[in-house]
């Protein structure tokens, strides 16, 4: 018998290194439990400042990120979070509306919690198998929202929207260019022949997302071979632009391959013409993906003609879809789905790490070995071995519950469990709750803004999103804004000639009102054609998403008032 040296495994260590996990998680619990609860309360009910706002600077003193050579433990753990909390967003707070989401919900930081216990690895299924199963499963749920058929389509979670976003590029590049894993791009004249090369080039609008020119680059395809669509004067893309350009592109010798149709535009909240689209993929066999990022929540409306927006998405070749948007899932939760499962998938990313990813047929082998008790269940069901191989076979056949050999990466954390949780907390009708209680607040918004004379719709909300301007009650006078004073109280979306000096009032009165922390709001800029095919560059207005599920009317008017009294402020 080999006789091992305990000498090393007696050391004298302090109590610290050899901690008791579950009394150290109990103890802070409880005294975190009621800091917790009410930093929740006090944003829901707008008692607290959205933001207590400190420079840069400021905070490199406050947080002291010298790593101490000994812990601080609990207590100093303890005022470290307190400050953690004091110095950043109040997310749960109606008044934080500087980005496209807002608080989680309870469940949601329960969701997290359990993710993180379980400290799961969702690459293979005996690393995480109740998350792996979840994931399966729903995302085939979700797909068969979108229109997809649920026992073909899969998905995965994806580190965020631009990740899924990638994620699509990528799969939909193997896919028609299946020498591209191997060889890229950089061809030789001989293999140019061999594999019929052309030119890939993709298309998208001129509102989308910046993740997929990023991703043009990331993947080796350029920016040059992405062409921007035009759009209407509304901000969704032109169909008829779009196949004129796919026709030049051909008739060039190019091979159009990818199409990326925007639900919810970051700015104008716009949506593709998704239906048309598909008409034109699959007319020219090209690959349609819908970055619904933004508005896939709206699958989950009760409103026909909010889903009317998303008609189509049943034939596209895949969808991004973020839950952690409008639904209040934690961040990140981003899904991809795919319409034909994720055999493709697989086919076009996999690599030969057998080290972590094992033949399945060794899996399904290992599996027929019962335990007694397992053969009785299954003699109690008429079940017996060579009927649970064929269970194992077929039951999602298109699918293996390892899911990570259909990434790009290896370590994934466990999201789908955050919205599975959520799912079966709120339930479906509780996410249309939401999601139309969102859309009422935006419209509602829309009406207070065309009512109050100092403020300009910029464009009637599509979905969450509103946009418009401010003019200071001391600046009517200028005479740059006599062509758009008579906005004030009429509605125009094919007026564009907006001033530049209300890029000045939305700068300087966003900028006072976040130092002042109350609010927390943005603006942004955006260029659109004119009726008569120019591009007009349109300048900075206010940009409010309404993701909070806890708006009323009071808040509503609050912004205004809070606008106004920072515009009197500014411009007196």
């Amino acid at each position: 018998m080999i006789q091992l040296n305990t000498d090393n495994f007696n050391m004298s260590t302090d109590d610290h290194m050899l901690p008791n996990d579950a009394d150290i998680f109990d103890s802070l619990n409880q005294r975190l439990s009621l800091i917790f609860s009410n930093y929740i309360k006090n944003g829901q009910e707008s008692k607290d400042f959205v933001l207590e706002y400190l420079k840069p600077e400021q905070l490199i003193d406050l947080i002291s990120p010298e790593p101490p050579l000994q812990g601080k433990g609990e207590q100093g753990i303890i005022a470290d979070i307190q400050n953690i909390l004091k110095y950043s967003p109040n997310t749960w707070n109606p008044g934080f509306m500087h980005k496209l989401y807002s608080s989680t919900s309870a469940i949601g930081v329960v969701g997290e919690l359990v993710a993180t216990i379980i400290n799961g690895n969702s690459h293979v299924y005996v690393a995480s198998p109740v998350a792996s199963v979840i994931e399966v499963l729903l995302s085939k749920k979700l797909g068969a929202l979108f229109g997809y058929n649920e026992s073909i389509c899969g998905g995965l979670t994806c580190p965020g929207g631009s990740a899924s976003n990638n994620m699509a590029l990528l799969v939909a590049r193997n896919t028609y260019f299946p020498y591209a894993a191997e060889h890229g791009f950089a061809l030789s004249y001989s293999e140019k022949i061999k594999f019929n090369f052309k030119q890939p080039v993709a298309f998208t609008s001129n509102q989308c997302h910046y993740s997929i020119e990023k991703s043009m680059m990331m993947l080796g395809l350029g920016k040059k071979n992405l062409e921007y669509v035009n759009c209407n004067i509304n901000g969704a893309m032109d169909t008829i632009d779009l196949e004129n350009r796919i026709k030049n592109a051909i008739l060039q010798g190019k091979r159009p391959f990818f199409v990326n149709a925007t639900a919810g535009t970051t700015v104008l909240g716009q949506f593709d013409p998704i239906l048309k689209l598909s008409q034109i993929c699959q007319k020219y066999d090209i690959w349609l993906h819908v970055d619904a990022s933004l508005g896939g929540s709206l699958i989950f409306s009760k409103s026909e003609t909010t889903l009317n927006l998303l008609n189509g998405t049943a034939k596209s070749n895949s969808i991004t879809f973020n839950s952690h948007k409008l639904l209040g899932v934690p961040l990140q939760c981003s899904y991809l789905l795919f319409r034909d499962g994720l055999d493709n998938v697989r086919a076009q990313v996999s690599s030969n790490a057998n080290y972590l990813f094992h033949d399945d047929q060794d899996d399904i082998n290992n599996s027929l070995a019962f335990s007694p008790n397992d053969q009785q269940t299954l003699s109690n069901n008429n079940f017996n071995s060579s009927n649970k191989k064929s269970l194992l076979l077929n039951q999602y056949s298109a699918e293996s519950w390892d899911i990570g050999n259909a990434t790009i990466g290896c370590g994934r954390k466990p999201d789908s469990i955050k919205m599975w949780l959520s799912w079966r907390y709120f339930g479906t009708n509780g996410f249309a709750s939401r999601v139309d209680n969102s859309l009422n607040s935006s419209s509602s918004f829309a009406t207070l803004i065309k009512s109050s004379p100092n403020f300009i719709l910029f464009r009637e909300p599509i979905s969450n999103l509103v946009c418009f301007y401010h003019i200071p009650i001391s600046q009517r006078n200028d005479p740059d804004l006599n062509p758009i004073l008579n906005l004030t109280s009429s509605h125009d979306n094919s007026f564009l000639n907006f001033p530049d000096v209300l890029a000045t009032y939305t700068k300087s009165i966003t900028a006072l009102l976040n130092k002042q922390g109350k609010l927390l709001v943005d603006f942004a800029s955006i260029n659109l054609f004119d009726h008569d095919g120019s591009l007009v560059r349109i300048p900075e207005f206010f940009r409010i998403p309404f993701n909070s599920p806890f708006f009323n009317i009071d808040h509503l008017q609050f912004i205004i008032d809070q606008i106004e009294i920072a515009s009197a402020t500014i411009y007196p």
